[in-house]
């Protein structure tokens, strides 16, 4: 009897304690890296924005190597394209040490020179039921894109501009390892807390509840 009293016991007290560890009001959120796509592409939009509408041939011309530099390309590529323009690369911008590769410098009517200076993501805070359970993390994704756009036939600047773009939202705890991944180093991180409180979480919970089980069985052998 005492056994089956323990086991209902058990039951109630775990029901009890699936409330602390669910998340409330979970939406369905995107990745880091869906998101960085995204912001890529608003940036993109305003770069390319500012070539005029007829059909011209525009030279890409990255003056940096960031990693993140072929989803910035290919951001601007499907909004040039889609305006009608062709699309060319100047790799020679890009060559590094290698002195022995030659490359033709395409010709355009328009180069976008761009330096893509910095993609980020930050996990800046998060919050928690009773002060132990994860309940939320707070994300900051952020893209700096500084661009240069030539008119080639008159050298007349069409933008000289730092362009930046962030998002900054709210995750849930049960859906913080679906955004991230290791294709960027940007596209994961860790969250602004030290491992400590992981451990100290982890003690608290098998302690409440060997405390509780203990207590049940002192009550029912003092019966």
């Amino acid at each position: 009897m005492k056994f089956w009293s323990f086991l209902i016991f058990s039951t109630l007290m775990i029901a009890a304690a699936l409330p602390l560890f669910a998340d409330e009001n979970s939406v369905e959120v995107q990745s880091n890296l869906f998101e960085v796509r995204a912001m890529l592409f608003d940036v993109a939009e305003k770069i390319g924005g500012t070539i005029p509408d007829q059909k011209a041939d525009v030279v890409f011309v990255p003056s940096s190597t960031h990693e993140a530099n072929d989803l910035l390309l290919e951001a601007l590529t499907t909004v040039l394209t889609n305006a009608g323009h062709t699309v060319l690369l100047d790799e020679s911008s890009s060559a590094g040490s290698q002195d022995d590769t030659e490359f033709i410098k395409p010709v355009g009517d328009y180069s976008i020179v761009f330096n893509l200076k910095e993609v980020g993501l930050a996990y800046p805070n998060a919050g928690r039921k009773f002060g132990l359970w994860r309940q939320w993390v707070d994300r900051d994704l952020f893209v700096s894109v500084h661009a240069r756009v030539i008119d080639a036939s008159s050298s007349v600047v069409l933008l000289d501009k730092l362009i930046t773009n962030s998002k900054y939202d709210r995750i849930a705890a049960n859906d913080f390892d679906t955004i991230e991944s290791s294709a960027y180093s940007f596209t994961n991180g860790d969250v602004s807390e030290s491992g400590m409180r992981r451990v100290f979480e982890q003690v608290v919970v098998i302690s409440a509840l060997s405390g509780m089980v203990a207590a049940y069985f002192a009550n029912t052998g003092s019966q």
